[in-house]
């Protein structure tokens, strides 16, 4: 994904089934491509049937709280201005 010119999304959690260790629907993304004393977190604290993706800004160490309610990960992105 390059969206708002970062690179691409990296899975850092997701929930496990009963089949096996990250065999379940992701939970949160870290984008790749951003500067290295910054961060940008994507995370979906909905429910198994109702999404609620939100956006977790962090520049120089500090961060802009949590933002957003999209319908998936690659909306939330799409949110983050450029520059973020």
């Amino acid at each position: 994904m390059n969206v708002a010119g970062f690179q691409r999304m990296r899975p850092t959690a997701w929930i496990a089934t009963y089949k096996g260790f990250a065999t379940g629907r992701m939970i949160k993304y870290e984008v790749q491509g951003v500067a290295p004393a910054d961060k940008i977190l994507i995370a979906d604290f909905g429910e198994p049937n109702w999404r609620s993706w939100r956006v977790l800004q962090v520049k120089n160490g500090r961060s802009t709280g949590r933002i957003g309610n999209f319908d998936s990960a690659d909306a939330a992105l799409a949110s983050v201005p450029d520059p973020y």
